[in-house]
């Protein structure tokens, strides 16, 4: 990378902060629903330095863990199997894009209805935010392998297990990438969203809410960017893990 590249992102940093302390400055400078970003991150060093939000962190990554986990878990074995059997997905194609395109906040009466006011609904809703990405994505995925590494293989006596962990399985992965890092973002937002809804001792979202209903608009604030620092590192992670495992893309 050039070494200009690596002043490209600060500067976006540094702009935005720029126009966040002139918003403060000039246009609400009275104002206690903006506070400063000095402010703001001297109240979330706070909370973090005092480890009021451990518990948070601590429930909402359950929440999230879980059931992202069990979206992979489902997912991508799923979407290799559609992927393979053209038949079989062409017969629940209609149902996966149906159920891609509904909001999952607007099943959130159902859950309730299934699961009740508990993590187990966090949980459920967070699994069907994500398995339909991961599915669709890994059944892409193996759609465009190329069928000139299928034939080749082929040719020289290769089993069913060898074509799938020599060129289908890699061919796979870069589109698996892209559904996971679609889909922790999806995960970690309906996390935050329903914690927001559902009564819960402990959460992000509850601290988000719980914050705004006694007026402490810097924790607000303050948490909003905690919140968005995880979901950068949580796609950086993913980032990361993409570059080595798919080192020749």
């Amino acid at each position: 990378m050039k070494t200009k590249d690596y002043i490209l992102p600060p500067i976006g940093i540094v702009s935005f902060l720029v126009v966040w302390w002139l918003g403060k400055v000039l246009v609400f400078p009275d104002s206690n629903f903006l506070p400063s970003p000095k402010e703001t991150f001297n109240n979330l060093y706070d909370l973090l330095w005092n480890r009021k939000l451990t518990l948070d962190l601590g429930a909402t990554f359950h929440k999230f863990s879980i059931g992202f986990s069990l979206a992979i878990l489902f997912g991508i074995p799923l979407g290799i199997l559609l992927g393979i059997n053209k038949r079989i997905y062409q017969s629940v194609e209609l149902l996966l894009d149906f159920f891609r395109s509904i909001p999952v906040t607007t099943l959130f009466p159902l859950f309730i209805l299934f699961y009740g006011i508990s993590a187990k609904t966090i949980i459920a809703m967070v699994l069907v935010a994500c398995v339909f990405v991961i599915v669709l994505n890994t059944a892409y995925g193996v759609f465009y392998t190329k069928a000139s590494h299928v034939s080749y293989l082929k040719s020289l006596g290769a089993s069913k297990f060898q074509l799938f962990t020599n060129v289908i399985l890699p061919s796979s992965l870069p589109f698996i990438f892209v559904g996971l890092r679609v889909s922790v973002s999806f995960a970690l937002i309906v996390v935050i969203v329903a914690e927001m809804f559902i009564g819960s001792n402990y959460g992000l979202g509850t601290r988000v809410y719980e914050s705004y209903e006694t007026y402490l608009i810097t924790d607000v604030y303050s948490i909003i960017l905690f919140v968005g620092l995880i979901g950068y590192l949580l796609n950086k992670i993913f980032s990361t893990l993409e570059k080595r495992i798919i080192h020749w893309k």
